[in-house]
């Protein structure tokens, strides 16, 4: 048993509560949240390990990462969506990509409060690190291919790193299947993975409309995305509208992300990735938040260092508050953290993101500078916050 006294609870619920003075009870699980001057009551200090914090909220999530290109930092070309993806094909994983580099960007994901990640694979390579590390994982192994003569090879490629990825499965490291996404996954391809998917019950994701490039050639046009593309497939050509690609998936299950280009298909996608510095940085725009929010669950990721500066979370949130001009600062601060959060949690499957009894006991605690009052907590948390003072994941201090 495990008693965490708190000047201050975020709970990162529905209404955002915000306790003062109070304690949260745990062991795997949160098993009970009450003010600090009853905790003598219960008879339990003597025997429970007692620690404490100014601040305690759930533990983050990143959504939506790619560890392999962590070692690709300067190497990509960040003017504008076909031309970081032609330097994508150019440059893939960097040969500099090694376990020490792995381990340092998962250290710092730790640091910073997080205890889970959304993380798309396209080779394996980060799977072992991953699945020894506390972080809670859900592992998108990536499928994609769109020339007809080599989707058996696709195929069968993706099965073996599924299949070594499954062998590594625990509590906290769990498989799941990525569809790369609609201009570069052949439509048998697809529906081949989507049925693997339903047999095996696993929890889907897909990049989607991430750029103005990549909704013009999925209209048919000739520009820049399709003469990038035909460097790897010269027969490339659009193989569905963004209608027809959703309709494939269940939606429930389906954590699709940057969507910053859809528009009515909001009405039909039920989880969201928000990755706002990536999207800054390869010029595709900004989700309309308020819109998609009608619809869809909306989780915050950070994409890769392929198309990032960082893996901080707490960076992506600044990045929001500065990107998202219309919304109050308040309101802003609590949808972000939510993003961050309840919501992240809940588009990767986890049971965690809130402080409430019955979640897992998923906790980070921070401090702030002196003078931080009660009514703006969330917001200057944002403002200030890059490290967590304590971790803890399934009820274990990480740190």
């Amino acid at each position: 048993m495990k008693i965490l006294k708190c000047k201050y609870i975020l709970c990162c619920d529905e209404s955002f509560k915000v306790l003062e003075n109070h304690a949260i009870i745990f062991d795997k699980k949160i098993e009970k949240i009450l003010p600090n001057d009853e905790l003598k009551s219960l008879g339990i200090l003597d025997s429970a390990q007692v620690f404490s914090a100014p601040i305690a909220l759930p533990a983050l999530f990143n959504a939506h990462t790619h560890l392999e290109y962590s070692a690709n930092k300067a190497h990509l070309d960040l003017r504008g969506f076909s031309n970081w993806l032609k330097s994508v094909f150019e440059n893939r994983i960097s040969k500099a990509l090694n376990q020490k580099i792995l381990n340092k960007e998962i250290k710092k994901l730790l640091k910073s409060g997080v205890c889970g990640i959304g993380e798309y694979s396209s080779f394996g390579l980060e799977a072992k690190i991953l699945a020894k590390s506390p972080l809670r994982s859900r592992f998108y192994c990536e499928i994609l291919g769109t020339n007809e003569a080599f989707l058996e090879q696709a195929w069968s490629a993706f099965l073996e790193r599924f299949k070594s990825a499954s062998a590594l499965k625990n509590e906290c490291f769990c498989p799941a299947l990525a569809i790369h996404s609609p201009y570069s996954t052949h439509p048998k391809l697809a529906k081949k993975a989507l049925e693997f998917a339903k047999k095996e019950s696993l929890l889907v994701s897909a990049h989607l409309a991430e750029s103005k490039d990549e909704i013009e050639y999925l209209a048919g046009k000739q520009n820049e995305l399709k003469e990038t593309l035909s460097l790897i497939n010269p027969a490339i050509k659009p193989l569905y509208s963004l209608g027809e690609f959703i309709s494939m998936f269940d939606s429930e299950k389906t954590l699709f992300i940057h969507c910053v280009h859809a528009k009515s298909e909001f009405k039909n996608l039920r989880h969201i990735a928000h990755c706002p510095r990536s999207n800054r940085f390869l010029s595709s725009g900004t989700l309309d938040i308020k819109t998609a929010a009608k619809y869809a669950n909306i989780a915050l990721g950070t994409d890769g260092l392929s198309s990032n500066l960082s893996l901080s979370i707490w960076d992506e949130m600044r990045a929001g508050i500065m990107i998202h001009k219309d919304t109050h600062l308040d309101t802003l601060a609590h949808t972000l953290l939510l993003m961050a959060t309840k919501n992240a949690a809940k588009a990767l499957g986890f049971d965690s993101g809130e402080i409430k009894a019955g979640k897992n006991a998923d906790i980070a605690c921070f401090t702030l500078p002196a003078g931080s009052k009660k009514s703006r907590l969330a917001l200057d948390l944002i403002l200030h916050t890059k490290e967590a003072k304590s971790l803890f994941i399934d009820g274990e201090k990480i740190f």
